[in-house]
């Protein structure tokens, strides 16, 4: 402007400045054009902004969300259902190994040595010979690999607490770095997570097993007494050789000479000898040398032999297929030693049964 005011006061006369002044509208038509097309793409991308945004908003109502904040809310309850999760898990792990009377809690707030209480996802603590043992543990219920940014978060949140352990969970891995860290500093690392085809390198995943149905049919059963110990050491009044024993197979027992039970008869008849084929006419004897038999009223009666008569019945043959996938719930990996402990979903039901009110 001050050149532009010095090159004016040069020019001599009124009819050369007006000439120099129309030099300059070129210019000055120019700069307006510019100006208004800077509005016009202001105004284009603003637009385009504004689309974008009902757009989103479009897609956001056709999933089932009306707001922002209730997307904020489903990640919140993703991430807390997690942190049950690893809760669950480590109080069934913890009673199992005999810690019954251990509680594992969920968000607990500890403070620290400067005074600033911390929030934890999972906490427990128990005294041993006397001295306290605290763990804590961070869960992350990320889509992707936990960074070295955040196990150092959480060491100097363990830290300021102090005498404490801590746990880093998560579902995916971590990445380059974070092994060496929670090594050198002494922190867990963890997989929480469903099981994957990986977890059964060098474990049995799948056990098949052909199944025949045989069921032996007792026909006829033969009590051998030993007589020369009856006509020793029983009362021939008492005496019926014709012994009637009016009871189920699996109440009979065998018994020794102090009256303790051996096997009953049902066990006897289910261990008689078969091909497991079918079969007709079979004959097998169980040999006795001190061993008795309860007869009411007589009492304790000594037996030389039971003989049976049977047939072998079998079914078809059946495939029963376990596959450890289908039985397995979760997978807790330790990503340090990579050793692995498999929930098993009956163990989960059981659990959850349990802590119904």
């Amino acid at each position: 402007m001050v050149l532009f005011q010095i090159y004016w006061s040069k020019i001599p006369n009124h009819e050369e400045r007006g000439i120099f002044g129309d030099q300059l509208g070129a210019i000055n038509a120019l700069f307006s054009g510019l100006a208004l097309e800077g509005i016009i793409i202001t105004i284009f991308i603003k637009m385009r902004s504004d689309l974008i945004s009902l757009h989103s908003l479009y897609i956001l109502r056709r999933i089932g969300f009306h707001d922002r904040s209730k997307i904020t809310f489903s990640i919140m309850k993703k991430d807390t259902e997690y942190e049950l999760l690893t809760q669950s898990i480590y109080q069934l792990l913890l009673s199992k190994e005999s810690f019954n009377t251990i509680n594992v809690e969920h968000d607990v707030k500890l403070k620290g040595i400067s005074n600033v209480k911390h929030q934890i996802d999972v906490y427990w603590e128990f005294q041993l010979a006397d001295i306290p043992h605290k763990v804590a543990i961070e869960c992350k219920n990320y889509k992707s690999r936990i960074s070295l940014g955040r196990i150092r978060d959480f060491h100097s949140v363990i830290k300021d607490v102090g005498n404490i352990y801590g746990i880093m969970v998560t579902k995916v891995g971590y990445q380059k770095g974070v092994k060496e860290y929670a090594k050198q500093y002494g922190i867990g690392l963890k997989l929480l997570r469903n099981p994957i085809e990986e977890d059964w390198d060098g474990r049995l995943k799948k056990v098949e097993f052909n199944i025949t149905i045989v069921i032996p049919k007792i026909k006829k059963t033969n009590i051998n007494i030993d007589q020369e110990w009856v006509k020793i050491n029983i009362d021939k009044e008492k005496w019926n050789t014709q012994i009637k024993i009016n009871k189920l197979a699996n109440e009979v027992w065998i018994l020794d000479r102090n009256g303790n039970q051996l096997k009953n008869f049902h066990q006897l008849e289910s261990k008689v000898p078969n091909s497991g084929k079918t079969e007709f006419g079979l004959k097998h004897t169980y040999e006795f040398s001190d061993n008795y038999m309860f007869i009411s009223p007589i009492g304790l009666v000594k037996i030389k032999s039971i003989s049976y008569d049977y047939d072998v019945l079998t079914g078809e043959s059946g495939a029963l297929v376990i596959d450890a996938q289908e039985i397995v719930d979760k997978v807790l990996k330790d990503v340090l030693s990579n050793d692995i402990k498999f929930i098993f979903k009956e163990d989960r039901i059981n659990q959850l049964r349990d802590d119904k009110p």
